[in-house]
């Protein structure tokens, strides 16, 4: 058993070894909480991608976080132009003019694709920075939300200090994947 244990502390070091936990490499997410925490939010608008396993739905969408809350609003595609959601900690409210979206959760229903904006605004502003990477010329930071086996991860590629892209897993499993644009603080 001591054997096991050796070898998989040793593999997590090989692993993690583009990562890094020194406060010099985990600067940029801390710049960009800072930055976001002053703001008191941003807006963005995002690409996003849910899958469902065998299925995907993609859609566009206008998104804004206020530094507790999320709205969201989609864009695109034309058959569900409008439909918008206000989300919070513990609650979601969607509006639609006759139009029914059928986008189940995700995650064991840890996520939402409608929570979208909620979910990255408050792991960026509060929840545990868990590793950053350099990955090309963008910083990976990965902040865990949620504890035990309802953690949800969270990794964002950061550039010049404006989020690039996203993805939220649960257990192993991409559940959203997002292309960010037009982001700004608030």
């Amino acid at each position: 058993m001591r054997r096991l244990a050796a070898i998989l502390a040793i593999l997590s070091c090989v692993l993690l070894c583009g990562c890094s936990g020194d406060d010099a490499a985990v600067q940029p997410a801390l710049d960009f909480r800072t930055s976001l925490l002053n703001a008191g939010g941003c807006t963005f608008s995002a690409d996003v991608t849910a899958d469902y396993g065998e299925d995907f739905f993609s859609f566009s969408a206008d998104c804004a976080f206020d530094g507790k809350d999320g709205t969201i609003t989609v864009t695109a595609p034309e058959e569900i132009e409008g439909i918008s959601a206000s989300i919070s900690g513990e609650t979601a409210q969607l509006s639609f003019d006759g139009l029914t979206l059928a986008l189940d959760d995700l995650g064991e229903g840890h996520a939402a694709p409608l929570t979208l904006p909620w979910l990255f605004g408050s792991a960026w502003k509060s929840d545990y920075i868990s590793s950053v990477c350099k990955d090309g010329s963008a910083y990976r930071v990965t902040i865990l939300k949620g504890y035990g086996d309802d953690t949800l991860q969270i990794d964002t590629w950061l550039e010049g200090g404006i989020p690039l892209s996203g993805e939220v897993s649960y257990q192993g499993s991409r559940l959203l994947a997002v292309t960010f644009r037009d982001f700004s603080f608030n």
